[in-house]
């Protein structure tokens, strides 16, 4: 079920944060970065509220589900019942966490890199198109390997994040949310202009591809457009 409710999540989310409490990160250094890292992560994973909701509806379907299908006494009805309860308890009182990829996404193995429109095809040529193509044709595509740095991000979402080889579950119940990936950030000769590409897998059939671009006025970073490439 919530394979196919995060779809239009997806969609709306950059427009959809609301208003949450940030996620402090003692390490964070501000930089441009920096800035931009925060951006992309939290245009690129669901806030903590709608994914306690999802939890909650896929529970109760679950419920409604086996009560549909199989003939149980009032004992045992009860007690599955009892269930979203306790689910509900564990997700206010429970820390989710987000994993991190270690390394940064590479173009020739993870994904492929923009390329400009051919806008002659066209015959309604929009804003974006335009814009988007002189994105590409500033940005230096320049790859190199480098690791994600944790002092660059700062989460506006209550959830615990840290880097798949430096997680060890804790005892007691823990849910992970998800997995977050990013490419290198791609600057223009200026550095007024960038381009990230960044993905967020929730499960093996739950998850979204986006390619960012961002632009810095009056010296804050703002994300332009945020395209989806692919969702599942």
């Amino acid at each position: 079920m919530n394979k196919y409710f995060l779809i239009p999540i997806f969609i709306i989310l950059p427009f959809c944060y609301g208003k949450q409490k940030a996620n402090n990160n003692a390490q964070y250094i501000r930089s441009d970065d920096a800035e931009i890292t925060t951006l992309v992560f939290n245009s690129s994973v669901y806030p903590d509220t709608i994914y306690k909701k999802i939890k909650l509806e896929d529970g109760a379907f679950l419920i409604k589900l086996t009560l549909s299908n199989i003939k149980l006494n009032n004992e045992a009805t009860n007690r599955l019942k009892r269930g979203l309860d306790t689910l509900k308890q564990e997700l206010d009182t429970t820390k989710p966490y987000v994993l991190i990829a270690d390394s940064l996404l590479s173009p020739e193995k993870n994904y492929s890199l923009p390329k400009p429109i051919n806008l002659a095809k066209y015959k309604i040529k929009t804003n974006i198109d335009t814009t988007i193509n002189s994105w590409i044709r500033e940005i230096k595509f320049n790859q190199q390997p480098e690791k994600f740095d944790l002092k660059s991000l700062l989460s506006k979402y209550q959830y615990q994040y840290v880097l798949e080889s430096k997680f060890k579950r804790p005892e007691g119940k823990v849910f992970i949310v998800g997995t977050f990936s990013m490419s290198s950030i791609f600057f223009n000769k200026k550095r007024d202009k960038a381009f990230v590409y960044s993905a967020f897998v929730c499960g093996s059939l739950c998850g979204e591809g986006r390619n960012i671009y961002l632009a810095k006025k009056n010296g804050k970073w703002t994300i332009v457009w945020n395209k989806s490439v692919w969702v599942s």
